[in-house]
């Protein structure tokens, strides 16, 4: 029984290693199956870099780019610029003498609004009572009353002056 049992083992050892064979080569041509698609396209990759590699050298080997880097104005543009700050320089000369035309219009304004909130009748009865008076005495006055209140009474005081009374005209007479 014993040379059984090493004989089964024995055989189970050798197919078991048969098998183990046999997975192994069945991995080795699933990984060889599935690098094909590379090993087929390696060629085309290894240009590919060699391509890049030889562009990048090419281009650090040139250098930066010295020329200019924006096409210069034509015509139009430049006489649409010209006129857009002709305009502007006009508008910038209209603004101004526009301030300065009505720069005393907000004090004006000020002025007028200040008034506005006064009491005008108040004032106007505080003028006429400050120059009553002068306006009286201006209203009353014509050529007869400063004959006789002016005129004559100082030529009778310079006659009475004088001692010659003879000479002095009454006063109210004309």
């Amino acid at each position: 029984m014993v040379w059984g049992q090493i004989a089964g083992a024995v055989i189970g050892g050798v197919l078991a290693n048969k098998a183990a064979k046999q997975q192994a080569s069945a991995t080795d041509r699933a990984a060889a199956a599935n690098a094909e698609a590379y090993r087929d396209a390696r060629p085309y990759v290894r240009d590919l870099y060699k391509g890049g590699t030889e562009a990048l050298q090419k281009q650090l080997d040139q250098g930066y780019y010295n020329d200019p880097t924006y096409a210069g104005l034509n015509q139009q543009q430049t006489t649409g610029l010209d006129n857009q700050f002709a305009l502007g320089q006009r508008g910038y000369g209209y603004g101004n003498r526009l301030l300065e035309q009505g720069a005393g219009f907000g004090t004006n304004y000020q002025n007028l609004y200040n008034q506005a909130g006064q009491d005008q009748i108040g004032n106007a009865r505080q003028y006429a009572n400050d120059n009553a008076q002068p306006l009286v005495n201006a209203a009353l006055r014509d050529s007869t009353r400063q004959l006789n209140e002016n005129t004559l009474t100082n030529i009778g005081l310079g006659a009475s002056a004088t001692g010659n009374a003879n000479s002095s005209p009454k006063i109210g007479d004309s």
